[in-house]
């Protein structure tokens, strides 16, 4: 069973990513890709592997190895890889500041998870919308994309989630000079992220609350 043992393999490399091991990451995940047999096992793995690429920076390395990971989009019928795989890209393809080809990859990843029934991942990639939006200076058209993110996320019953989209759409309201709805928005984010222990999001939070009061 090889496709079982790459993904243990490709999953063992996750693991030294996440510890900072980065260059072990590098390797199971050469590993594993040397492991998997099937399409599909081959296209999760570089995707994951371009993970690793992206946290340090390297933006051209991780779209080479999505790049190399698009042969195998034809064979692969799994929606969520395919949902997956095009979410990963545009993630790349916005930090090199590719906005129209980061909204198209989006834009195919909402699709494919909407098909596959994977709302929490469709409104993850609705929020990077709406963020890579508002970074760009298109407010008008990123807060649809954050409204459906912040329903869906109410409907999982996900406050936190919930949280960070009211976030950005705090930030969306404060460049449109609509500051009641911007300190509405920040004030819930805030209030639930007082309760955990996520230091950096809250303090960005905070600030983002003083620039609205100010």
């Amino acid at each position: 069973q090889q496709d079982k043992r790459a993904e243990a393999m490709a999953d063992l490399a996750l693991c030294y990513w996440r510890s900072g091991a980065q260059d072990d990451g590098r390797a199971w995940f050469q590993q594993a890709l040397e492991t998997a047999q099937t399409a599909e096992t081959k296209l999760r793995t570089l995707t994951n592997a371009s993970t690793v690429e992206f946290s340090s920076g390297r933006f051209l390395d991780a779209l080479a190895l999505l790049n190399d990971a698009a042969v195998f989009l034809e064979e692969v019928k799994d929606e969520a890889s395919h949902g997956c795989y095009h979410s990963q890209r545009g993630l790349v393809l916005r930090n090199l500041e590719n906005v129209d080809d980061a909204l198209i990859e989006y834009s195919a990843a909402s699709m494919h998870f909407a098909k596959a029934g994977h709302i929490r991942y469709l409104a993850r990639v609705e929020n990077n919308i709406g963020f890579m939006l508002l970074h760009v200076g298109r407010t008008t058209e990123a807060l649809p994309h954050l409204d459906k993110a912040r329903a869906i996320f109410v409907s999982l019953k996900d406050s936190g989630s919930v949280a960070q989209v009211n976030e950005t759409r705090a930030r969306v309201f404060f460049v449109e000079k609509r500051f009641a709805e911007a300190e509405r928005a920040i004030l819930n984010t805030i209030t639930v992220l007082e309760q955990g222990d996520d230091a950096p999001l809250l303090a960005g939070a905070l600030t983002t609350q003083g620039s609205i009061l100010a």
